[in-house]
């Protein structure tokens, strides 16, 4: 099946059946069209679902309130290099600058401890905490266990900024706009 619809994502569609699909169509405000297909981490996600590709990321939030507050962070954070771009942002979605891969053993940058001291230095300056960077899991290592992607250059940057603070408010009342257009969203079933 095929379905088109848009900013009101969580209307046509169940949480449960956004988690099946498998790849999604985003027109872009310049009328490019991206195709995104369904993240490994989405099958793992209690909060969201993604779609990934080299450009991209789409996030669609069960809960409004996180996607308003990862959208706060990012846009409080524009034009820092050390968090990913926000698109464009409505209710439930995020459209976000796909920045880099997961930290592993095979792609830690040497200076990673001088890149994650500049990188909260960045945020802090900026009013964010991030408040998830590391997670609780004794299987792994902590420091591959993070909210840190490695990009391109091999430089460290944060993501998912959905329990951030920005000023020590969950709220995020900083009198920020919308930074454009909900995309238009074409869902493809497979």
């Amino acid at each position: 099946g095929h379905a088109t619809v848009s900013a009101g994502l969580s209307d046509k569609l169940s949480w449960f059946g956004l988690q099946r699909l498998r790849r999604v169509n985003v027109t872009l405000a310049d009328g490019r069209v991206e195709l995104l297909h369904a993240s490994p981490r989405s099958q793992r996600a209690q909060t969201s679902t993604r779609f990934t590709n080299a450009k991209f990321v789409l996030k669609v939030a069960m809960d409004v309130h996180l996607s308003r507050r990862e959208a706060c962070a990012l846009r409080v954070m524009q034009g820092v290099h050390a968090v990913p771009r926000l698109e464009c942002a409505s209710e439930h979605v995020l459209l976000i600058e796909h920045v880099g891969d997961p930290v592993r053993e095979d792609n830690l940058p040497a200076d990673y401890r001088a890149q994650v001291t500049e990188l909260l230095r960045q945020l802090s300056s900026r009013g964010v905490r991030h408040n998830d960077l590391w997670k609780d899991d004794t299987s792994l290592p902590s420091l591959f266990v993070t909210e840190l992607v490695v990009d391109r250059l091999g430089v460290l940057r944060a993501v998912d900024f959905n329990t951030a603070t920005v000023n020590g408010s969950y709220a995020c009342d900083v009198g920020i706009r919308a930074t454009a257009l909900p995309p238009r969203l074409e869902h493809t079933f497979k």
